[in-house]
């Protein structure tokens, strides 16, 4: 169970890159380094200048689906 559970979450992060990737050009240049919430049906929840104003903006809305979160032109989030 534990590794179908790895399995659908790689998944969900391969289709949220996927969905990002395709944005257009122009809007992956003027939102470089920003942060971004995308749902899997392809809609730009928000777009901030850090992860907590992210997280801020998501939270006051009233969100019923999953979504993904990428910090634009980055591999990851965040490093420690």
């Amino acid at each position: 169970m534990e590794e179908s559970k790895g399995t659908n979450v790689e998944r969900k992060a391969e289709m949220g890159r996927a969905i990002v990737a395709e944005l257009a050009t122009d809007f992956m240049q003027r939102n470089q380094g920003r942060f971004i919430a995308v749902t899997f049906r392809k809609k730009v929840l928000a777009v901030c200048d850090t992860l907590e104003a992210l997280n801020k903006e998501l939270a006051r809305g009233d969100i019923k689906e999953n979504y993904y979160i990428e910090r634009i032109g980055h591999d990851v989030i965040a490093q420690v």
